[in-house]
């Protein structure tokens, strides 16, 4: 026969489990938004690289003008 507190110590470990599921499922979430950020945040780099060496390469076109992309990163990126 199963005593009451073989029951009670039962629902509290199961109340444990799902808290600890709880958890676990709320941090994976944490770490594929983290993860996610950080993705837009590299493509935003590759981004602002690209239009850098767009202006760089018109810049070049123009008479008088000579500035390489590492000025125009200087100049004109973020710091």
């Amino acid at each position: 026969m199963v005593g009451v507190q073989d029951l009670s110590w039962t629902s509290f470990l199961m109340g444990k489990f799902k808290m600890m599921t709880t958890i676990a499922i709320a941090r994976n979430d944490f770490s594929n938004i983290v993860n996610r950020a950080f993705n837009i945040l590299k493509n935003l780099e590759t981004a602002e690289e690209l239009v850098l060496a767009e202006m760089a390469n018109e810049a070049m076109k123009e008479a008088g003008e000579n500035i390489s992309l590492e000025e125009m990163k200087k100049n004109f990126g973020r710091c």
